[in-house]
């Protein structure tokens, strides 16, 4: 008895939560993606704590791909967020501490993309944008993924960017 009393007191609280959360949305017309996470995670954590408890969800704890390298090179990928949403990015230039590189994208966007990726077996059928991506070298050295496995499909990548902007800004 005292056992199903625990799961239903478990239960109401975890709907007391997600009211309270409903509640708090409503509060504001608009949110920021950051401030939602905030707000979302203690529950999405309580969630999942109590599911773990049920033994209704097995959830494998993966380690991040991200390591730390001591530099950065062309070629190489990192994790680089963009306006908040984390993406790959094909290191183009390393300069004066600052990391440049190309945005990859699952989405075929023809405005946005500027190849499809065929000779790279993480990211075939992904496509190499149109974005170029400024990051701090310290903080690339922290999300480098590993070096990208076709050199001549990277080359074809920087050229192709080169192209795009110079076209874009009618430079000669």
């Amino acid at each position: 008895m005292h056992f199903l009393f625990k799961k239903i007191f478990i239960k109401f609280a975890m709907m007391k939560q997600i009211d309270n959360l409903i509640l708090s949305v409503q509060t504001k017309p608009t949110w920021s993606s950051k401030e939602l996470v905030s707000i979302l995670n203690p529950i999405k954590q309580s969630i999942i704590d109590q599911l773990k408890n049920e033994e209704k969800v097995i959830i494998n704890e993966v380690p991040s791909k991200k390591m730390s390298v001591a530099e950065v090179k062309k070629y190489d990928v990192i994790y680089a967020n963009t306006m908040g949403i984390p993406h790959y990015m094909l290191v183009h230039r390393v300069k004066d501490g600052i990391v440049y590189g190309i945005i990859f994208s699952s989405k075929d966007k023809a405005f946005h993309n500027i190849h499809h990726i065929t000779k790279d077996r993480h990211f075939a059928g992904s496509y190499a944008t149109n974005s170029y991506l400024a990051v701090p070298e310290e903080d690339a050295k922290e999300k480098f993924i590993r070096v990208y496995e076709d050199r001549k499909e990277a080359d074809l990548i920087f050229r192709l960017i080169k192209e795009y902007y110079k076209k874009m800004l009618n430079i000669r």
